[in-house]
């Protein structure tokens, strides 16, 4: 399923996980009409097995100016503290590169039980970036993982090309947020090209 309601993605997240959205996703914190959709997988007897969601925001400066107040700010709001070791990524990240309309993928979750060895996390991933593009024909999209995701190479399973380690890292921060956080991009020629490459190739799946 598909949808713009994210009330309904904030009950559907309660159902599955017993947790609310993080701030990026809750509209308690911000305005997300007209910018953010969310996807969800369900199985045979209707329980949500699976969840992504996507906003869109436009950046005048850089994604590195920008992303360290964004995400302290929106967790500021919910009344958790976030505190920074740096205020802006190296001078050699990508972030610098990064502006204009940028959409923000998170909330990717999906039941272990559901994973198998064509993989439905990478089907759900691949229709939202799919939908994203279609959708908005964003600059590039982004993501944040924590290492030990990072290292397993998820960022290309799920349509990243570019994976930097180390790219936000928190002196303090809410338990369900890593202090090392890193950064997976798509520009949108190289979304355009993993549609082509899907088409062509189908998912890139791995033995299960």
């Amino acid at each position: 399923c598909m949808s713009n309601d994210m009330a309904a993605f904030a009950a559907a997240k309660i159902e599955a996980r017993g947790v609310v959205p993080s701030p990026m996703f809750d509209l308690n914190y911000g305005n997300l009409t007209n910018k953010a959709f969310w996807i969800c997988v369900r199985d045979q007897d209707n329980r949500v097995v699976g969840l992504n969601a996507y906003r869109l925001d436009f950046i005048d400066t850089t994604l590195a100016d920008w992303v360290v107040g964004w995400m302290s700010g929106l967790y500021m709001k919910a009344g958790l503290l976030m505190v920074p070791e740096h205020l802006q990524p190296t001078r050699t990240s990508k972030s610098h590169q990064l502006s204009g309309w940028l959409c923000y993928h998170g909330e990717l979750w999906l039941e272990k039980a559901t994973r198998g060895p064509r993989d439905v996390g990478e089907a759900m991933t691949l229709a939202g970036h799919m939908l994203a593009l279609l959708k908005w024909q964003p600059d590039a999209l982004w993501a944040l993982v924590d290492q030990r995701v990072g290292l397993r190479g998820i960022g290309i399973l799920n349509g990243y090309p570019h994976a930097e380690r180390s790219f936000l890292q928190w002196a303090w921060r809410p338990e369900d947020i890593s202090e090392n956080e890193w950064l997976l991009v798509a520009e949108s020629h190289e979304l355009q090209q993993a549609a082509e490459d899907r088409l062509n190739l189908g998912l890139i799946s791995t033995p299960g």
